[in-house]
């Protein structure tokens, strides 16, 4: 028997329906596939250390008028480098023991299982 292939989709919270209408069109999309959902700002918040020292990446590329409010620290949060591959250091910690059963790849608007050819 075959295991059903798995689409991970990395969110970034509960802000919108568009996350909730994503969802909905991949299952109809790609069926025979399971898929697994994981919420980047959860992940987040269980590292302090990463809080911390992305808040201090924050400060030295955007400068201090980020901690101005609340908004603006969290709307240039997730912008920066430092953020980026931590969130990827965190998916693949998390689910990189799944690696063998993910689709190669989906194309946002054809969510095909089939990999996309290489264009040069």
């Amino acid at each position: 028997m075959q295991r059903n292939r798995r689409i991970l989709f990395a969110k970034l919270g509960r802000f919108s329906y568009i996350n909730d209408a994503v969802i909905a069109q991949l299952t109809r999309t790609v069926p025979g596939h399971d898929l697994v959902v994981a919420d980047v700002k959860d992940m987040v918040k269980r590292s302090y250390l990463s809080l911390f020292y992305n808040l201090l990446a924050e400060f030295a590329l955007f400068g201090p008028s980020v901690f101005r409010t609340r908004g603006e620290r969290h709307a240039f949060f997730f912008r920066t480098p430092f953020m980026f591959r931590r969130l990827n250091q965190l998916l693949v910690e998390q689910y990189a023991s799944l690696a063998p059963i993910w689709t190669s790849s989906c194309k946002p608007r054809a969510c095909s299982a089939r990999a996309s050819p290489v264009r040069r």
